[in-house]
């Protein structure tokens, strides 16, 4: 079997000799990206969570009850706040 080589890569996957030797001497690129720290949009729950959400999740400690659940809860006492999450 002699003669027979590993399978090279298309040419456009490879990666060039200077794109290797600077990802070996420092971070890579998702390593030197800095975490957001603002909310792309309002938090829609902001107004219900401390106060009707969370009491909800701390009676559930086996973590039975699913988010659609919650959600439909919402639904109802909340008529017209949450309909856009669906």
């Amino acid at each position: 079997m002699e003669g027979i080589h590993k399978k090279q890569p298309p040419r456009h996957q490879e990666m060039s000799a200077r794109t290797a030797r600077t990802w070996q001497k420092g971070a890579l690129p998702s390593e030197k990206k800095e975490r957001r720290t603002w909310r792309t949009r309002p938090d829609p729950f902001a107004a219900v969570w401390a106060g009707e959400i969370e009491p909800v999740l701390r009676e559930d400690p086996g973590g039975i009850i699913q988010a659609t659940t919650i959600l439909e809860w919402l639904d109802k006492r909340h008529p017209d706040q949450f309909k856009h999450l669906r």
